[in-house]
């Protein structure tokens, strides 16, 4: 089984994918990756972007792929910015993209001991989301 967890930061989507091989999990380096939309004024730049999180989606080739639910009021809300991003990664149209709420990957991972570890600091939440994903409704 493959998953990508994906982490939205502003106009930044954090992709990590790992893979269960022989009941081991995997990171997977070449799908561990940041895209970023340029211009979120601009048609070109929305349109190439929503063609290169296809096509990356199509390269990673997931069973399941998830992001971050991100708050949308309160002193932690999510910016607009980030809305638009998520809502371009959600009309993937060859998969259902999911949306995880953060309190659940965070109680799962309290409670799971795992020895995958993210090679940066800025892909631990996308690689808790996977971990969530790999272990919760297989």
């Amino acid at each position: 089984m493959r998953t990508t967890g994906i982490e939205i930061e502003n106009l930044t989507a954090i992709f990590v994918t790992i893979e269960e091989i022989n009941t081991e999990l995997k990171i997977l380096p070449d799908y561990c990756l940041k895209i970023t939309l340029e211009n979120h004024k601009e048609s070109k730049s929305i349109s190439d972007f929503c063609k290169l999180i296809t096509s990356t989606i199509d390269k990673i080739n997931p069973d399941r792929i998830a992001i971050i639910e991100r708050q949308t009021s309160g002193d932690y809300a999510a910016g607009a910015l980030s809305f638009k991003v998520e809502g371009l990664i959600q009309i993937y149209p060859n998969k259902t993209v999911e949306i995880i709420n953060s309190a659940s990957i965070r109680a799962y991972i309290k409670k799971n001991l795992n020895n995958v570890t993210a090679k940066f600091k800025y892909q631990e939440k996308a690689l808790n989301l996977c971990l969530f994903l790999m272990g919760k409704g297989k």
